[in-house]
């Protein structure tokens, strides 16, 4: 508690603070409804504190059109519950393709708006402008009409991010239809769970995807795929792309393989009849809540939940890139992203600011961590998203100043923010990056969270404010979070009924769960095929807080985010510890296993571990639970007791000796999902002798068959937790 309430070092300021475009917002917000908001802090407070006066406002602003009507006094229904999910600006009709491409068609329609990249062919780039853009989608959306699609339809892709992955979702959303995408190196399995439930009506896909340095075709895939659909629904048809420049004016040649006639047909084929003669741009313009994508959870222990994304998440996009990330058109942004990850939409709301965005193809570790780097120096990208994982690949690979992927051997003078996701962001990550980074004191380093379940962050990043060690910056304007126990206080009223409370820690520095107190504008209208009463949105998000016992209980009406979090009371800053359904709690101790991971993956144990995993095990029989910490060793080195003790001790002195792991084992492979986070869920279930069924969204779901001999580890090495040495196997 008491180094929650400390104030950790600065590691950043900015050099400008009240010319930042979330300033700018905040003297706007300061003239209009005659307060006095000192900084983003105060800004954030206000925008939740006035809602409905926030989100109107915040929606001119950004100049989304149409505009709404003066009439229209409240964002939602002031009267819904948070699990009624009330729509927002309720009979108000817009659509995001229009405000994405039109504003900067007209604007500066000869500016590069995309710059296609695929992995070993950097120097090989596809540029198109807006208008370029403006007839690509024009041309797509006639192609889709003609072929049968319209308003609510589901269209999906398996395909790479690329120009004309945003190019379908455009033409797709101009009619009104449902975009989802899917990353072409997604297994067989997790292509049918999705597909299967979604019933796309058009499946594009790219003839061959990347591979490190290879690129195998994707047809056998999508036969399979066809395949594996259940017989009662109707096949896609099937449109293939070409991964190549322009590659609507590729028909099968020797670059190309032939697409069977009875599979499908060539992306220049199926935009045949509407070439010659394409019909003028239009745009459907929907209701608020119209469904624009449908996203996926992570579906690691079962089929994935279809997250149904409405139109008007147009504005917590446009909030996240204007104020948050002060992005303008003359900003140059790449986003290391699969389309099968949320960032894929994130970089789409990029796009909605002008942007120029950089999209690639390909594994920013081929053919070595440098690749990222070389795209950033030679694209003068201001904005570049990439992971902790990233980061802490490329400081192993460059260890030593003179090595060719160390960032100082990079021109990045026109870099001025990094943002992370997908884990939390390590001090020593951060340290090392402002200390061989060049310029690295101008450019902003954030870690942000979020979620697919909003398509938005819940902490995000604050261009006017000091960057703190080890912290997130700063609540998302307009999300009203707090920290909540776990542990309900019982009390009971005047007829002796039980009620259970909930303490909020947000001032203690105390961790709980992060929840949200009020609806948001990007909250999923349902999921897909869910029932009338929305019972697995319900049971997903906001079954989290009973209030009463019995066999109907009552629930607080806040979104549970299933993520144990602490605020720091003295900087607002604030840190994710891990999955709060996965927090380790031995002998009552409650923590999250980023913690651990600190320890791990800082200098100089590093140097030593490439990578480690930790879990809680608690058996129907246990009493307690037990920690596991599952280690692989860099290169040259030896897990033996005595670096495992050295482990032990670095935990006991940067953390306690209550947070140090029972068990720690060596394994051959950390299990990963396809958007590169650790699966600890799965594996605390097998470790705690759960069968599981195993989703396909887990990359490398082999390697889970290992973790099933430490059920009952005490057997082969007693109960003391040290290492022996027949489990280096």
């Amino acid at each position: 508690m008491d180094q929650a309430r400390s104030v950790p070092q600065v590691l950043w300021r900015p050099q400008h603070p009240e010319d930042t475009p979330i300033s700018i917002y905040r003297k706007h917000i300061n003239d209009k409804f005659h307060v006095d908001l000192k900084n983003s802090q105060e800004l954030h407070k206000w925008s939740v504190s006035n809602p409905h006066e926030f989100w109107i406002d915040l929606y001119s602003y950004t100049k989304i059109i149409p505009p709404l009507p003066s009439s229209m006094k409240y964002a939602y229904e002031p009267n819904a519950r948070f699990r009624d999910v009330p729509s927002f600006f309720p009979g108000h009709k817009l659509n995001f393709a229009e405000n994405l491409l039109m504003t900067h068609y007209l604007r500066a329609p000869d500016a590069i708006a995309l710059t296609e990249v695929r992995e070993v062919q950097l120097d090989n780039p596809e540029n198109i402008t807006w208008r370029e853009l403006h007839h690509l989608v024009r041309i797509t959306r006639a192609a889709l009409i003609h072929h049968g699609v319209k308003e609510s339809d589901v269209v999906a892709v398996l395909m790479s991010f690329s120009i004309w992955t945003i190019v379908l979702f455009l033409a797709t959303a101009s009619i009104g239809g449902i975009f989802t995408s899917i990353s072409p190196d997604m297994g067989l399995s997790g292509c049918l769970s999705r597909l299967s439930q979604v019933h796309p009506v058009l499946l594009f896909a790219d003839t061959d995807y990347a591979v490190r340095g290879a690129r195998p075709s994707l047809i056998q895939k999508v036969r399979d795929i066809l395949t594996g659909l259940p017989a009662s629904q109707r096949k896609p048809t099937t449109v293939f792309v070409p991964t190549t420049h322009a590659p609507h004016t590729i028909k099968h040649s020797s670059q190309n393989p032939t697409i069977p006639s009875d599979l499908g047909m060539i992306l220049s084929s199926f935009l045949d009849p509407t070439i010659s003669e394409p019909s003028e741009l239009e745009f459907n313009r929907v209701a608020t809540s119209h469904p624009i994508f449908i996203l996926y959870s992570s579906g690691t222990t079962g089929p994935p939940k279809c997250i149904v994304c409405p139109h008007i998440s147009l504005i917590n996009f446009r909030k996240v890139s204007t104020l948050h990330n002060s992005l303008t058109p003359q900003d140059t942004v790449f986003q290391y992203t699969s389309t099968s990850w949320i960032l894929f939409q994130v970089s789409l709301g990029h796009l909605t600011n002008g942007v120029r965005l950089i999209t690639f193809d390909g594994n920013p570790l081929h053919p070595d961590a440098s690749t990222p780097l070389q795209i950033c120096e030679k694209f003068d990208v201001t904005y570049w998203g990439t992971s902790p994982r990233y980061l802490l690949e490329l400081e192993q690979q460059s260890s030593k100043p003179d090595s060719p992927t160390h960032p100082s051997k990079f021109n990045l003078n026109k870099l001025r923010m990094v943002t992370t996701t997908g884990a939390p962001l390590l001090p020593s990550q951060q340290r090392w990056f402002y200390d061989v980074f060049p310029n690295s004191k101008t450019i902003h380093l954030s870690s942000v969270a979020g979620g697919t379940d909003i398509a938005s962050s819940w902490i995000a990043s604050d261009p006017a404010g000091p960057l703190h060690e080890n912290e997130m910056q700063m609540w998302a304007l307009g999300h009203d979070c707090d920290v909540l126990s776990q542990d309900p206080e019982l009390t009971k009223d005047s007829n002796g009924t039980s009620h259970f409370t909930y303490k909020s820690l947000a001032t203690t520095g105390q961790p709980g769960e992060l929840i949200c107190h009020r609806p948001i504008p990007s909250m999923p209208v349902s999921f897909w095929g869910d029932d009338a009463n929305k019972s697995k949105y319900m049971d997903a998000y906001f079954n989290r807080f009973p209030t009463t016992s019995g066999n109907q209980p009552k629930y607080l009406d806040v979104w549970a985010q299933h993520d144990l979090t602490l605020r720091n009371p003295s900087t607002s800053g604030i840190r994710i510890l891990g999955r709060s359904d996965t927090t380790l709690n031995p002998s009552g101790i409650r923590f999250g296993s980023s913690e651990i991971y600190h320890i791990i993956e800082s200098p100089p144990l590093n140097s030593l571990i490439s990578d480690s995993l930790c879990v809680g095990r608690r058996r129907p029989h246990d009493t307690d639970e037990s920690v596991f910490l599952f280690l692989i060793p860099a290169a040259n080195t030896v897990i033996d007791d005595a670096l495992c003790d050295r482990i032990r001790g670095a935990i006991r002195e940067n953390l306690s000796p209550r947070h140090v792991p029972r068990f720690m084992y060596e394994v051959k492979e950390i299990p990963y999902t396809v958007n590169g986070k650790r699966v600890e869920g799965v594996v605390k279930s097998i470790v705690s002798g759960v069968d599981v069924v195993v989703s396909s969204t887990i990359r490398n779901p082999e390697c889970l068959a290992e973790y099933r001999r430490f059920r009952d580890v005490e057997r082969m090495s007693g109960a003391s937790g040290r290492r022996e040495r027949e489990s280096k196997l």
